[in-house]
């Protein structure tokens, strides 16, 4: 899905700038059971297509993170197993947090 680029040159700088930090929070969220990734990918999706049709296609093409980014603009919704995935490992890191207190 392919957005009008902002007009104004700063503000797209920001947006670029936004990009890249909501995608290193997402790679963060994807080695870190605690963080959600997918989640930081998309809003960083969002950014790039606002600022750089480049960075969004690449975005939209990675291997890794690209079908979760097309799922979300389509509409299909979490799979059950991702989301049983993901309560599953928050408890866990909170069960364990608890236990080293």
């Amino acid at each position: 899905m392919k957005r009008e680029l902002i007009e104004n040159k700063y503000l797209r700088w920001l947006f670029l700038a936004l990009g890249f930090f909501f995608l290193g929070l997402g790679i963060l969220g994807i080695i870190l059971p605690v963080m959600p990734g997918v989640v930081f990918v998309v809003i960083s999706g969002y950014f790039f297509s606002r600022s750089s049709h480049k960075f969004h296609d690449i975005l939209i093409n990675n291997k890794y993170v690209g079908k979760y980014i097309r799922d979300y603009y389509a509409g299909v919704p979490m799979p059950l197993r991702a989301k049983i995935l993901a309560v599953l490992f928050m408890l866990i890191s909170v069960v364990v947090g608890i236990c080293l207190l």
